[in-house]
């Protein structure tokens, strides 16, 4: 008896453990890079699922006295915990500064936080990121940074 019960406690949980994954995430925010000047930085980024877990990533990062890069690679959910999501990201594109352009590679991770029971609105994440990023303009650093997405 006590086997059966233990068997429908299960099968009635599983579907709650079961989390879908959305087709495109869009989220923008702030960074730091100590190394640089200036230090802050805006960015912008746009993902579309390409397979179970994987997801095409697009990045913006621009500052206020000169233009950024421009990179788009892989990101893939490597856990999950409740309304956590961790997400390894590995990037390539371009960097612009006011006299040079080169290429721009960066990785890390991504931490999203599932904030829609909090604000009462579907799709809406807290976005925490550390990567390290190497342009050919300079050399590789840390870029801590956060933001709002929505996942629809």
């Amino acid at each position: 008896m006590r086997l059966h019960a233990l068997a429908l406690l299960t099968a009635l949980a599983l579907p709650a453990l079961a989390q879908t994954e959305p087709q495109n995430f869009l989220a923008a925010g702030a960074g730091f890079n100590s190394a640089s000047s200036p230090q802050a930085n805006g960015w912008i980024s746009f993902a579309t699922r390409v397979a179970d877990k994987t997801y095409s990533f697009t990045t913006t990062e621009f500052t206020s006295n000169k233009p950024n890069s421009v990179r788009t690679g892989v990101a893939r959910i490597v856990m999950r915990a409740g309304s956590m999501t961790v997400l390894a990201l590995g990037d390539a594109g371009a960097a612009m500064g006011a006299e040079s352009f080169g290429g721009a590679f960066s990785a890390g991770g991504i931490t999203t936080f599932d904030l829609s029971k909090l604000v009462k609105a579907e799709g809406v994440h807290l976005v925490v990121a550390l990567k390290a990023v190497k342009t050919a303009i300079t050399d590789a650093q840390p870029v801590f940074s956060f933001g709002i997405g929505k996942a629809f």
